[in-house]
Order: structure tokens, then sequence, then C-alpha cells
């Protein structure tokens, strides 16, 4: 029997075994992760920032923006102690770190499953530079799945929300939890999907048949008759499902803002704006990231370098380990013909001509 043959009936059973190793595992990290929760002095609209390792420059950056009287928590994976030390030490933060390594779709989960209000998810790379907009986002009506400010047009008459500042309503979950209607925030797609990080064998869930039928409610069927997933894509993505779900039950979604996941295919829309920036694919396009992978397209490859010298600055307000990285960045810059501060400008200059940021708004990003 040819191989490929034997490894197409093998490897569905090979992922069955690694989800329920997984789920065995991620159980206990759950809990410990349950018991720092409860622990919290104030669990009401909660924002939560997660990050692996190495990416503390664009942690710092971030809450750069936030103000002190926004409860937000810092959720990372697999740190290393000097990472973890330097953190309680400097941030001023609740912190916990999950022993293991996990992506963004399993700490997705363990909000879902643990939170017992309202909360909020904002990306590393994303600066909210009109503070106001923490407030006005945990605004949200009982009848709204999610707040959001980036959304994406499913291309079935309705946009749904892209993760980057995102606020969630437990009520949502509840409901869909209480109509045993399946509700992680896991991408879901009918083939085998690996996710990363690469080597940790965490795959999507499948999509079973009662999923399908719900999901058929408010989604076209595609050629096969199964639920077609948004956006031309192969899968649904990251909190797509529960969005979906709770659209099936009633509920809506607030614009809290309306940004384009995707600018360039919609006309007269911007990604950025004078408010709040998104960078975006930090955790795998930066060469600092653990997740890295070559971009090969030297024009990207430049914009975050660019972009990861913003977020190092000098290197005073990180630990030490961090001063390689910066010496790394600084050479390859180098090696492209920039100085730090040539950097720096060449960036303010791409945010106000290319991404039409004001002055002042560029300004704030670089500084």
């Amino acid at each position: 029997m040819p191989n490929g043959r034997i490894r197409q009936w093998t490897a569905p059973l090979e992922v069955s075994w690694h989800r329920r190793r997984n789920a065995q595992i991620l159980a206990r990290h759950r809990e410990r992760f349950r018991q720092f929760y409860r622990e919290l002095p104030g669990q009401q609209d909660l924002y939560f920032m997660f990050f692996s390792r190495g990416l503390l420059h664009w942690v710092t950056k971030s809450l750069s923006y936030v103000p002190d009287h926004v409860n937000l928590v810092l959720l990372g994976t697999d740190l290393p102690d000097d990472e973890q030390d330097w953190i309680r030490e400097n941030l001023k933060r609740p912190f916990h770190n999950v022993g293991i390594r996990i992506n963004d779709k399993i700490a997705w989960t363990f909000l879902f499953e643990v939170n017992e209000f309202n909360f909020g998810w904002l990306d590393i790379d994303c600066f909210v530079l009109n503070s106001d907009l923490f407030a006005d986002m945990r605004t949200i009506a009982d009848n709204d799945s999610v707040n959001g400010t980036w959304w994406f047009d499913t291309d079935f008459g309705f946009e749904l929300s892209a993760t980057y500042f995102m606020f969630v309503n437990v009520q949502a979950i509840q409901a869909l939890r209480a109509a045993r209607i399946v509700h992680s925030p896991n991408c879901y797609a009918d083939h085998i999907m690996s996710c990363p990080p690469f080597g940790q064998n965490y795959y999507n869930e499948p999509l079973t048949r009662r999923a399908k039928r719900q999901l058929l409610r408010v989604v076209p069927p595609d050629e096969a008759g199964n639920p077609r997933p948004p956006a031309y894509e192969d899968h649904f993505a990251t909190t797509v499902v529960p969005q979906l779900m709770a659209r099936s039950l009633g509920f809506g979604a607030r614009h809290v803002r309306n940004l384009r996941r995707h600018a360039w295919n919609h006309e007269g829309y911007e990604q950025l704006s004078d408010e709040i920036v998104h960078i975006g694919a930090v955790s795998y396009a930066s060469v600092l990231s653990e997740n890295y992978r070559p971009i090969n397209d030297p024009g990207m490859e430049l914009r975050f370098l660019l972009a990861d010298n913003v977020a190092l600055g000098d290197g005073s307000r990180l630990p030490a380990s961090y001063e390689p990285k910066r010496e790394f960045i600084t050479a390859e810059l180098a090696r492209a013909g920039f100085t730090p501060a040539a950097a720096r400008e060449t960036a303010r200059e791409h945010l106000i001509s290319e991404r039409g940021l004001s002055p002042h708004a560029a300004e704030l990003v670089v500084s």
C-alpha cells in the first residue's frame, strides 16, 4: 500500500490522540489560570494581553498607551524565569504565566471558559492612542455578543469582528452554553489544520453535524452543502464560530469603530486611525519572535525591522537579556543603510504618507 495512503488513514487517528492528550494537559493549566482569576482583586471589565517569550518590547510598547485605571491582565505562555521576574518587578499589572507553550487560540479558550464577567482582548501590537476607547469598548449591550474596532466582510451580508481589540459579552457565551451549542473560540474546519506554535501539535476543532446545522442558519452552504467559511477563507478563524453561533441566537455586534481588517480590499476604509493602530503579525513576522517565519518580501521584512526598532526604543525599559536583541536589530538596519534614529524617522514618514496618520499620531507611535 502506498505510503501516502497509509498516512491518509493514520493522520486522523494521530490528531485525535493529540487532541485527547492536549485536553488532559490543558485542563490542569486552565485550572491554575482559574485559581489566578478567582484571586484577582477585580474581575469585572478585564482586558487581557497575551504573549510569548521574546516579545516584551511589544508588551511594554502597547502598555505605554493603557491608563493605570484600566483593569488589564498580562497573560504569558512558557516565559523564561528572567522575563517573569522582570514583569513582576517592573510592570504593575496582574500577571499569570501558563507553564506550557500555548497559542492565542488556546488562550482565548481559557478566557471563554474562566471569565465570569464581560472581558476584553488587546493585542501586544495594538496601540490605543485614544484611551477613552477602553471605556467605550466595555460598554456592551445585553443583546450584543461583542464590541469591536476592526471588522471584516463575511460576504454574507454582515460583518464579524477581528480580535485585535475586542470586548466580549459573557451573557452570549452563557446563552450558547445553555443551548449546548459549540462556542469554543478556537478555529474550526472540516479538514485537519495544524496551528502554531508548530511542533506543539495543536489543531483546529472539528465541525460536528450539529454545529454545521446551527451555522447554516446564518451562513450559506458551499458546493458540498457544508457551512461556508466567511471572507473566502478555508476555515473558521479565531472567535468566528462563537460570533456566528451567537448571531444564530439573535445576538448582534457593536461597531465601536469601523476599521477594516484588510483595508487594501475595501476602498475608503483605513486599517489604522489617529485613535488606534494595529501593526499586525509581529508574533511570527518579527525576527525576534520564537515563531518567526521568513516573509520572502524584502520590503515587508524591512517594515518589521523598523517596527521592532520602534518597539525596542533604547532598551532602557527592558530586561538586560533584550540588549542583544536591540543590537541585532541595529545591525540588521545598518545592513539596510539605516541608523536607529533614521529608522524611526522612516517609520514615522511611512505612517503619515502611506498609512494616513496625522503627524501627531505618528509621533505618538514612534516616540
